[in-house]
């Protein structure tokens, strides 16, 4: 465990929260026809890239309420570690909602529609400007698989439960332990990978 002044943390929570950005929407794959890769290895790759910032997300809503929690428990009776920890359940949703909203990727027209687009590729078609009539070295498809979509569906339906039990707790909380201001030192080797501490 990592000590922090109270003034140490309260500067880390305001950068943290600066940081938590969740995307709105999924993005885009562009896929280069020219790309020797298959269509579902480029899929794959974008898809792991895209969740590895979504979990990065995660992790520093995590170490958010874990410093949140902390700070107001020495001057609560921990109903604010309650509430920071609802806040943290609703950012996760929040940065999962657009998977679960996502349309998923279909390999196999992918995959057609790359090859009838290589084809149409070698014999341009252009119009009396002589411009291409459209982009046919590029087919834009969504990253996210059908699996991965119900992934995070069933996600977010655990969340709300969980957030649901922590709002009855709150209800019925009257007390709590003093907590020092301390976080663990994986959560502090992270937020010193990304330059907040």
């Amino acid at each position: 465990m990592a000590s922090l002044t109270l003034r140490k943390a309260l500067r880390i929570k305001k950068q943290i929260e600066a940081s938590i950005k969740p995307s709105a929407s999924v993005p885009q794959v562009s896929i280069d026809i020219d790309d020797d890769r298959s269509v579902e290895d480029i899929v794959k790759g974008e898809e792991r890239k895209y969740l590895e910032a979504v979990e990065r997300q995660i992790r520093l809503s995590s170490a958010l309420s874990e410093i949140r929690s902390k700070i107001e428990a020495s001057n609560a009776n921990g109903v604010n570690a309650v509430m920071s920890r609802i806040g943290h359940i609703d950012r996760q949703i929040a940065a999962y909602k657009p998977i679960a909203a996502a349309k998923p990727v279909q390999l196999e027209l992918a995959a057609k529609k790359v090859v009838r687009k290589r084809e149409a590729a070698k014999t341009p078609k252009t119009n009396v400007y002589g411009y291409d009539e459209e982009d046919s070295t590029t087919l834009q498809v969504g990253p996210l698989s059908e699996a991965t979509i119900t992934e995070y569906k069933a996600r977010i339906v655990a969340l709300r439960k969980e957030r649901e039990e922590l709002e009855e707790k709150r209800l019925v909380l009257n007390n709590t332990e003093n907590l020092s201001i301390e976080i663990g030192d994986d959560t502090l080797s992270f937020l010193t990978e990304l330059e907040i501490v």
